[in-house]
């Protein structure tokens, strides 16, 4: 199903389009997909590369990263179930198991057997499981800070702001002066742009975010301590296991993904892996400082 086109501008001399489509699944979920291409059709023979989202985003959330790919790569962004374009579980599942299940389907719809992928957060998770579960189909994965053992209250302080952000805004702005607050080390006009993509109009006026406030559900506060143990344990063990090329990165001031803790996922991968801190960021370093996000995903994939 077909949402829109429109063109961006990546730098003074190329124009971006973006494609946003909404793809139904067999198993009746359908989800939003955007792609960023340039206007020539050989942009689909070339090696693909899906982005992920974090919880309470969207695939617009990488307009500073994913359109500078796109002269070398078939550049797609994948709303999660629950975010975005895409539909809200009618039983509230967004356990990780469930987004993976949707990433699977949403491949095989499209025809793409062999991707890279890039996931940040809720999305690294997604990521990870998916290149543990198929590694013949990954061709290579960053991870963008991501990882496990993360503190309870790292976790809960994000789903404290997603819930919080569950709101009625006035207009537009109103949604981009809370990106800056929370990001202000981050580019103001592209949390203007990324804020824009996140909104529509609610029921009975003014502005809301696209997601589904349950999504916190299965990963925030109220997942049980044992819960939290069971996934951590399962990510240690899937990397571990891991032999796709991989990247990880994290933020220097990140509260999410420790300095010890990337570290141990470095020794404890198997294969080519490397691992780069990027300065002046949090966690959601695409928004804290995209363009050396932007240089390292770059270097990643040279």
């Amino acid at each position: 199903m077909f949402l829109a086109t429109h063109s961006i501008l990546r730098d003074k001399d190329s124009a971006i389009t973006t494609t946003q489509t909404r793809v139904p699944l067999p198993g009746g979920m359908t989800l939003g997909v955007t792609e960023w291409h340039e206007q020539e059709p050989v942009r689909r023979s070339r090696p693909p590369i899906v982005f992920l989202h974090g919880m309470g985003d969207a695939a617009s959330v990488w307009l500073g990263i994913a359109p500078f790919l796109c002269d070398r790569f078939r550049v797609l962004g994948i709303d999660l179930r629950g975010h975005g374009e895409s539909d809200w579980s009618v039983r509230q599942d967004y356990r990780i198991a469930s987004y993976v299940a949707d990433v699977e389907a949403l491949l095989d719809v499209l025809g793409l057997d062999r991707v890279s992928l890039v996931g940040h957060s809720l999305g690294g998770a997604v990521s990870i499981r998916y290149a543990t579960k198929h590694p013949e189909q990954i061709h290579s994965m960053i991870i963008v800070d991501h990882g496990p053992d993360t503190a309870a209250s790292s976790a809960d302080h994000i789903c404290k702001a997603i819930r919080d952000a569950c709101r009625i805004y006035g207009d537009v702005d109103d949604y981009a002066t809370v990106l800056r607050e929370r990001h202000p080390l981050g580019e103001a006009d592209l949390l203007k742009r990324i804020a824009a993509t996140m909104m529509r109009r609610a029921a009975n006026g003014g502005f809301e975010l696209k997601h589904d406030p349950a999504v916190i559900a299965d990963s925030g506060p109220s997942a049980t301590s044992d819960e939290r143990l069971d996934d951590n344990a399962w990510t240690w063990q899937s990397l571990a296991a891991l032999r796709t090329r991989t990247a990880i990165i994290r933020g220097v001031a990140s509260s999410v993904l420790s300095a010890a803790v990337a570290k141990r996922m470095l020794e404890l991968t198997g294969g080519d892996v490397t691992l780069e801190t990027i300065p002046m960021a949090g966690h959601s370093i695409h928004l804290d400082n995209a363009v050396k996000l932007r240089e390292a995903i770059l270097r990643f994939f040279a």
